[in-house]
């Protein structure tokens, strides 16, 4: 693939970042520091990738016979987050021939290095197409999540060569909208290799086309979204299995009534820093016999700043949900699925939103009544 065709398809791959209405990336800000800023995150993600591979396998290349040994003849398992691979957890028990991808950052398990240098290539010419665009909120988003643009050349160029040059069986995925999922599955179909998609939480009407041999949903509220918005069914089969993530979590949750004197907060990339702040340190204030624990979703980038002992971070990159309910009295939380684990769990769950917008409520005096 040309160098050109491979950009224009990094745009393809990532336009669902132009349909997320996340605030912060709608902000304006300048083209030298939109570049900058891509610039200091791709060398501070390639040097940490590095030194991560060297310290964790004491090596930092792997040839091409490496992968198709490790590849060849397998269902992959494509799950770089805990989210994804609890969708998957069951059924890769059930399943033969297969390998998980389950940290992209692992040069082990997937071509890591070969990405960034790849992607170097590519650099400046995603930097022109970027520059090219008329000024307004299509080119702040782009601006201001240039790294993924940049990363996606290397993701499907590497993805690519292994759909190519290894038999691989199938490929099956839990999430259908970040730059490195599209860019494996694209790569996949091209090469007409199976692939799989199984829902691994709630979706929205502005989701990506599905575009898998086979799609598993929930149910008719999510066939109804991927359906909506002038999108169609016909690149995919559906079957509505129900959530097969929530096979194995129920039978994790502890059985004991007694109280963990825990209060956890439940953030996402559409929720306000300064918001999450206050209400962390008024319910540390209210309820001081509780501890505070806020939980991120994995794609949250922002900084909290936290003064007090009584209130704890973690992600779903720390761990898995069932370990983080197990850990709680209560729930509270913006508009997310993290509310349908928490009553699988019976822990009482508050749906409150953490950002300008929405509806605002007074959380601190409905704690006691739960």
């Amino acid at each position: 693939m040309k160098r050109k065709e491979l950009v224009d398809l990094s745009f393809e791959l990532n336009n669902f970042l132009l349909s997320e209405h996340l605030i912060q990336s709608e902000k304006p800000n300048t083209a030298l520091f939109c570049i900058g800023k891509a610039c200091i995150i791709y060398i501070r993600r390639f040097i940490y990738t590095i030194f991560l591979n060297v310290l964790k396998h004491g090596k930092l290349f792997r040839g091409k016979s490496y992968y198709k040994k490790q590849y060849d003849l397998k269902n992959i398992f494509f799950a770089p987050t805990l989210n994804n691979q609890r969708a998957l957890e069951d059924i890769i028990q059930k399943t033969n021939c297969y390998f998980l991808i389950d940290d992209i950052k692992d040069n082990n398990k997937y071509p890591i290095i070969q990405v960034y240098l790849i992607s170097l290539k590519t650099f400046i010419f995603i930097i022109r197409k970027y520059l090219s665009l008329e000024n307004g909120k299509k080119k702040n988003i782009i601006g201001n999540e240039l790294i993924n643009y940049i990363l996606t050349c290397g993701f499907y160029y590497v993805d690519f060569y292994i759909c190519q040059n290894v038999k691989i069986r199938s490929l099956i995925v839990s999430n259908d909208h970040t730059n490195f999922n599209r860019a494996f599955v694209k790569a996949a179909n091209e090469k007409r290799i199976i692939t799989t998609y199984i829902q691994h939480a709630s979706v929205a009407d502005y989701y990506p086309e599905l575009k898998f041999t086979y799609s598993f949903l929930d149910g008719l509220d999510s066939l109804y979204k991927y359906a909506s918005c002038h999108k169609t069914l016909d690149n995919t089969t559906v079957i509505l299995l129900g959530a097969a993530r929530y096979d194995s979590l129920a039978q994790k949750r502890q059985v004991d009534k007694k109280m963990k004197y825990a209060i956890g907060i439940g953030i996402n990339i559409l929720d306000d820093e300064k918001i999450i702040e206050d209400i962390s340190h008024r319910l540390s204030t209210a309820f001081p016999e509780y501890k505070v624990i806020i939980r991120a979703h994995p794609n949250w980038r922002k900084s909290i700043h936290i003064y007090n002992s009584n209130i704890s971070f973690t992600s779903a990159y720390d761990e898995s949900i069932d370990v983080f309910l197990n850990k709680i009295d209560v729930l509270i939380a913006n508009d997310s699925c993290i509310h349908l684990d928490a009553i699988k769990f019976q822990v009482p769950t508050l749906m409150y939103t953490f950002s300008k917008l929405g509806f605002l409520i007074n959380i601190v005096s409905l704690i006691p009544n739960l």
